[in-house]
């Protein structure tokens, strides 16, 4: 804008000078009536003019060239910019796919759909013997489930996600139908989490089925038990057998990555998760 001003102020003197000068060449025409020294004034100053005009237009070919530098510069930098931003989201791709080839999971994380186990046994602190040094916080394994899933959002080279929360009824994140993105869901992820009250059964196949219905890229299921229903608070073999051939079946083509928390010494309920984790194409990860 500086720049802009400065060059109007420069072409308004030059107009002036140049309307000074025709005025001067019109009075020179009268010269032959004046005096001689009358007739070498008006030269000198029709000269000064002269040199004055050529001094402004020298000035303002430089103010134009300064102007045409200043904008290619700019552009270089705007373009140095570019780049570097274009280089640091390459490596931070980079990395996240990284973490995923080291955590073994399997498939293309795009979309990804993280469905969090909230029945009340996510409450429970690890059993005599097997306490989580890496769990942290109040020691339960909902306090670490909820980390992992930020941390999972943030650090995979997941690009859009949902959130199934699921115990006898499921919990959107969105609530509606669009899928989240990060970094801009991410505070709004944390809330959700924290809003969060674990109770109740695991209706694991009901969540199952409704993430497959999403046609997500990639499935995570965080779970510390076994299926559950009434009737069936320790082990739903039914749900069980249905949740196999379901993940078995030529309709399910999603790598579901199991994530096993707590008690998954369980050989019932190991044995269940592993299964669906190499049935899908996944892969099973104790924490």
């Amino acid at each position: 804008m500086k720049s802009n001003n400065m060059m109007g102020w420069m072409l308004a003197e030059a107009m002036i000078v140049i309307v000074s000068i025709a005025t001067l060449a019109g009075v020179c025409l009268l010269a032959d009536y004046q005096p001689r020294s009358q007739r070498e004034k008006l030269q000198a100053d029709f000269e000064a003019l002269i040199g004055e005009t050529n001094s402004l237009n020298e000035e303002n070919e430089k103010l134009k060239s300064d102007m045409a530098q200043s904008a290619k510069n700019l552009a270089d930098q705007s373009a140095s910019w570019a780049r570097e931003r274009a280089e640091n989201s390459r490596k931070q791709k980079q990395e996240k796919l990284i973490r995923q080839k080291l955590l073994g999971i399997q498939g293309n994380m795009d979309h990804t759909i993280f469905l969090v186990d909230i029945s009340g046994s996510i409450l429970n602190q690890p059993k005599k013997g097997q306490y989580r040094a890496n769990w942290g916080g109040d020691g339960t394994a909902w306090g670490y489930v909820k980390n992992q899933v930020e941390a999972w959002i943030q650090g995979l080279p997941v690009v859009r996600f949902r959130v199934i929360a699921f115990n006898e009824q499921l919990s959107h994140f969105p609530v509606d139908s669009r899928w989240a993105s990060q970094p801009e869901d991410n505070q709004n992820v944390t809330h959700f989490l924290e809003s969060l009250k674990p109770d109740g059964l695991t209706l694991t196949e009901t969540a199952l089925r409704e993430a497959a219905r999403l046609q997500p890229t990639s499935i995570v299921l965080i779970t510390d038990g076994a299926p559950t229903a009434k009737g069936h608070q320790r082990f739903d073999a039914a749900q069980v057998q249905r949740i196999k051939e379901f993940v078995a079946s030529d309709e399910f083509e999603i790598p579901i990555t199991v994530v096993a928390v707590n008690d998954y010494f369980d050989p019932q309920f190991g044995e269940f998760l592993q299964t669906i984790a190499a049935t899908s194409g996944g892969c099973f990860i104790g924490l």
